[in-house]
């Protein structure tokens, strides 16, 4: 029988279950009428023929569980059985239950917790249409390039549908009914949404030429932004916004978890045309994060040697900016750093439930102790090993869901401190959640170690020498030996395995009391830092910009317990990721 066939049969057998009673019976009685009937046209006397048939037909009851066992229904019963017996077993050993369960939640929560924070960081492709297609271009595979690098590569390329460009921004915000905000942004060349493949909420993206010189006075709010300064008015479409001093007309809204700020620090809240004008031919001042789209047919490392074609050429007329130009797919480098913490967490936390698996079926080791009499009772009785085993993982399951339920609740929980205390060069740990993969992990966690803290229990429970155990005041000596040492393996691996931890652990914090002692080449006591941003565009007046700065740092130097004050390029500060590639001007006196 076709197993669809099957599954229709049990379903109906099942609703319709008092009625297959009904007419199992009927056809019986059918049967054994129509032998006795038989056997009475052959001469035998009728009191005889009805005792006849039914030794011929033989047990009526064994007949009925051979039909219920061919639909299924023999099967759920036993395993309602099983159940049933498995809850009152629980419910006769509270405390062993509530921290059997407690053990269990606590490690298949923390799993699916940390599961969680790889599957959206790690594993989800990025939030735009064919993200693997898309690279990013980087001088040395770290730094940005220059705006005629960019023109060029964009230019002399066959390799990209499209090749888009991105500049550091972080105007203040002025001019509505809010205080002066300091917001994250970014510059971007007008192809670069169409390219990522999204679509605004409201509004559009940036129109051929408002990339230009002097056009470039359109803005796209984030949804973020939107919501927390413009009350998620619709109306916000066509109306000016002032950033640095000077009027945007907003024209779009980008969908809710939207992120693009790659790279840096900030989240990008706001986005506005990226304008050249007389940089189209500055090879110097690197400051663009270039990022592309693959053809359909064109594979990465075809793409790399294109550019690197490109690069070579380009390094004999610039040998000083055009070397070691690397394409990099945009998902590696945007979690590329956090990939090997994350899975060695991952990998911690694995550790942590294979000790809670020794645990729990250490503890059913050793409650099975003391149910041996009831094992050998059911033994004696007729209940086959096989059976015994069944009985014993239907009880593991149950204190599995039981822990995997609470591991959810303490999953969901987890995931919002992960999220609330995880440090900010973590790329998209807000989209993180307990979704749907999230608890698929944690149904399979939970079978498999339902499975792997029941099944040695069981085994060794079901197999009871009945001889020794129904005498009372006998102890089955080889039996208790085999139990001991079973309980000794699971002992050693919980310990071998916490030792693991430990050891991991304790380099872990080895390396970071060295970090802490290595030597910076500067004191950073007593030293605090701000960051200061003057509304008003750069070029419009550097004098006054440079008088107020000069005078920002004059106050500073004469406020009460100051004793030095100075200022510095915005992100390049001693140890920051921009003081690396960043040139220091000693002026001689």
């Amino acid at each position: 029988m076709k197993l669809s066939s099957r599954i229709r049969s049990w379903i109906a057998a099942m609703l319709r279950r008092t009625r297959m009673e009904r007419e199992m019976d009927e056809e019986m009685r059918f049967h054994l009428d129509a032998r006795a009937a038989d056997l009475v046209r052959s001469g035998v006397p009728k009191h005889q023929a009805s005792r006849q048939a039914r030794l011929e037909f033989g047990g009526i009851e064994t007949a009925k569980d051979q039909c219920r066992d061919s639909v299924g229904v023999s099967f759920l019963e036993t395993l309602m059985q099983d159940l049933r017996h498995g809850v009152r077993a629980m419910l006769r050993a509270p405390i062993f239950t509530a921290t059997a369960v407690i053990v269990l939640a606590l490690g298949i929560g923390a799993n699916t917790a940390i599961f969680s924070v790889v599957d959206a960081v790690l594993l989800k492709p990025l939030d735009y249409r064919d993200s693997g297609r898309l690279v990013t271009i980087l001088m040395d595979g770290e730094n940005p390039a220059a705006v005629a690098n960019y023109i060029d590569w964009r230019d002399q390329s066959h390799s990209f549908t499209a090749m888009g460009a991105a500049d550091f921004w972080s105007p203040n915000l002025t001019g509505d009914d809010g205080p002066p905000e300091h917001i994250g942004g970014l510059k971007v060349t007008q192809n670069m949404f169409p390219m990522l493949g999204i679509e605004p909420m409201l509004g559009r993206f940036f129109m051929e030429g408002e990339d230009k010189e002097g056009a470039e006075r359109e803005v796209i709010l984030s949804y973020r932004l939107w919501q927390r300064r413009f009350s998620a008015s619709p109306n916000v479409l066509g109306k000016p916004i002032v950033l640095d001093g000077t009027a945007h007309v907003v024209v779009g809204v980008m969908p809710p978890g939207f992120q693009f700020a790659p790279f840096w620090a900030t989240h990008a809240e706001v986005w506005a045309p990226l304008a050249f004008g007389e940089r189209i031919h500055e090879r110097g001042g690197n400051s663009l994060r270039i990022f592309a789209r693959l053809r359909d047919r064109v594979s990465l490392t075809q793409a790399r040697a294109e550019i690197a074609a490109i690069t070579g050429r380009l390094e004999q007329q610039y040998p000083a900016t055009n070397r070691n130009v690397i394409v990099t797919p945009l998902k590696e480098k945007v979690v590329g750093h956090i990939e090997t913490p994350l899975l060695v967490l991952l990998g911690a936390v694995a550790f942590v439930l294979l000790i809670t698996c020794a645990n729990v079926a250490h503890m059913l080791l050793a409650r099975a102790a003391t149910r041996r009499k009831e094992v050998a009772v059911r033994a004696a009785l007729g209940a086959r090993r096989g059976r015994l085993i069944r009985l014993f993982l239907t009880e593991s399951a149950l204190l599995g869901v039981l822990g995997g339920g609470l591991g959810l609740v303490l999953a969901v929980v987890g995931t919002k401190v992960l999220i609330a205390i995880s440090p900010g060069n973590i790329p998209r740990v807000q989209t993180v959640s307990v979704d749907a993969h999230a608890a698929l992990f944690l149904f399979v966690a939970t079978i498999l170690t339902s499975v792997g803290f029941g099944l040695v229990p069981a085994l060794q429970a079901s197999s009871v020498n009945l001889n020794d155990t129904l005498k009372e005041g006998v102890r089955g000596g080889s039996e208790g030996s085999r139990k001991s040492r079973l309980r000794s393996l699971l002992v050693i691996s919980e310990f071998a395995l916490a030792l693991m931890l430990l050891i991991g652990a304790g380099l872990m914090i080895r390396t970071f009391v060295a970090l802490q002692a290595v030597d910076a080449g500067f004191n950073p006591h007593n030293v605090i830092s701000m960051m200061v941003s003057v509304a008003g565009s750069k070029e419009s007046d550097p004098g006054r910009r440079a008088i107020f700065y000069r005078q920002l740092i004059e106050r500073a130097r004469s406020l009460p317990g100051v004793e030095t004050a100075g200022g510095i390029i915005h992100g390049a500060g001693p140890l920051s990721s921009r003081a690396a590639r960043s040139r220091v001007r000693v002026k001689p006196r």
